[in-house]
């Protein structure tokens, strides 16, 4: 249940670390005070990520990780941000037409405050039904970030099973680089106090902080979806006209506009982008059909939405008084890319608007930057 795996021939992208900077992707804006970097410190911790849920780790290091546990509590409780997450646990999945049994769809719905109290009774069971854990694993060798959910019975687990779900019981792995890296901003923080504005280390805080936050609301929906299904081993159900099944990436969709991840090229310094999700090189998730899109394009995500997503501000008046809409990504720079065989140059250029020059890549792709 890991998310798609987009190996190194479509990671590593074409910006430069002085594009990245002219970007603002990796340093913050010079009108951001550095009180965000503690702005969520006094929020209440959902009970999907309470202590008892990450065992085999010290009361130091959870406090470490309780920065990234805040930010990612803000996605799965702000009620302007759960239109997904009452898709995921309410809404019908039904039987697509002429496709194997068990191959479901599920769509976005209405719901009222109800069916949110509902929802908040639901997660604090759901804290009964998954553990997280942080290992070294040879899914992590890339050096993403990443995660993925391990699914077993209840038996197995030693637990018993909850009314609430029939489905299984499941495992979050993390790297264990993600705690360490936690642990060692706390130690920088605590010898230096806040950190230099604009220093590197704070910045790719901030930014490691974001990309767990996602990460671990990414494989939650996998926990969730896996408990609620009564055969929890069949086929992802689709969301609403999605052309693959993805339960995490389409949280990811729905919440950002893609799926975040970091860039990888050298220089980026763990610079964060979004990238169109279905998108042209999924082919790890289940497809209901071909997807028409001959390119991927990836999105810089600029620091100030970083450090605007972990201000309490943001949450309690943006996306209180807007809606969920303040959540998604503004695209400003991307770089699209795809296969650079003859006939896609042909309908690269084609599709371009222009006879616009493409040059491939190391790794035999054509690569363009686009505007957002």
């Amino acid at each position: 249940m890991a998310a798609p795996y987009y190996g190194p021939s479509s990671r590593t992208l074409q910006w430069t670390e002085e594009e990245l900077l002219a970007m603002g992707a990796l340093e913050l804006p010079p009108d951001v005070t550095l009180r965000t970097f503690h702005d969520l410190e006094s929020l209440a911790i959902a009970p999907v990520f309470r202590r008892q849920n990450l065992p085999k780790i010290s009361i130091a290091s959870y406090e470490a990780f309780k920065p990234t546990l805040q930010l990612a509590t803000m996605f799965l409780s702000e009620p302007n941000a759960l239109g997904y997450w009452l898709d995921l646990a309410f809404a019908e999945r039904v039987q697509i037409p002429n496709r194997p049994k068990g191959v479901c769809e599920f769509r976005s719905g209405s719901y009222g405050p109800e069916d949110i109290r509902r929802f908040y009774y639901l997660m604090d069971e759901l804290k009964d039904a998954l553990v997280i854990r942080f290992k070294d694993h040879k899914e992590f060798k890339h050096g993403l970030v990443g995660g993925f959910t391990v699914v077993a019975p209840w038996y197995s687990s030693r637990r018993l099973r909850l009314p609430s779900f029939p489905g299984y019981f499941s495992k979050i792995i993390l790297p264990k680089r993600c705690l360490e890296e936690a642990e060692a901003a706390t130690a920088a923080a605590s010898a230096r106090g806040l950190l230099d504005h604009n220093a590197p280390s704070i910045c790719l805080i901030l930014r490691q902080r974001f990309n767990v936050a996602v990460t671990l609301c990414h494989e939650v929906c996998h926990a969730l979806r896996t408990a609620l299904e009564t055969h929890p081993l069949k086929p992802e159900p689709f969301y609403n006209d999605d052309s693959h099944a993805e339960v995490g990436n389409a949280w990811e969709a729905s919440t950002f506009g893609g799926s975040i991840d970091f860039l990888d090229e050298s220089g980026a310094q763990g610079a964060i982008c979004v990238m169109k999700w279905p998108g042209a090189h999924d082919w790890n998730a289940p497809s209901r059909r071909k997807s028409r899109r001959r390119w991927l394009t990836s999105y810089v995500v600029p620091m100030d939405y970083i450090i605007k997503v972990q201000s309490r501000a943001f949450w309690e008046r943006d996306v209180r008084r807007f809606g969920p809409g303040e959540l998604r990504v503004p695209k400003m720079f991307g770089i699209r890319f795809g296969s650079s065989g003859r006939q896609d140059r042909v309908d690269a250029e084609s599709s371009a608007g222009s006879s616009c020059e493409f040059e491939a890549d190391s790794w035999g792709r054509v690569v363009r930057a686009v505007p957002g």
